[in-house]
């Protein structure tokens, strides 16, 4: 969680400077906020202490669909893996984007798979 950063607040009790020592990647969720999207990727290098980061839970829950993006291609210089939200069903079958409550699908699904052989390229 990103809230297991070392700062003045609430905390998970895992710093990752900490405990990075044990582990052989360091996996975060982070949900980009809108208009805050070099915010969240300060956090994200906030777990970059010498293991590979994964993003294990991202969605454009708080942000806009292209601010979703901008995270996702900001999140390159820290990241070494991403997991989002997958509903089974290509671009083709997730609710239309005029449906604003699957919008958020309906862009992963056309998105992610274009920018797929891109991140690919960038998997160190």
């Amino acid at each position: 969680m990103d809230w297991s950063l070392d700062r003045p607040s609430l905390t998970s009790g895992f710093v990752p400077k900490e405990i990075v020592g044990d582990l052989d990647f360091i996996s975060v969720h982070l949900y980009p906020e809108a208009g805050k999207v070099p915010a969240a990727l300060e956090t994200l290098s906030g777990f970059a202490v010498g293991k590979p980061v994964v993003i294990e839970e991202m969605f454009p829950l708080f942000c806009s669909f292209p601010e979703f993006e901008q995270f996702l291609d900001g999140s390159r210089k820290t990241a070494s893996g991403w997991i989002g939200f997958y509903l089974g069903q290509n671009a083709g079958g997730v609710p239309s984007v005029a449906d604003a409550g699957h919008f958020p699908y309906a862009g992963l699904a056309g998105t992610i798979p274009e920018k797929g052989q891109d991140i690919h390229g960038h998997l160190r």
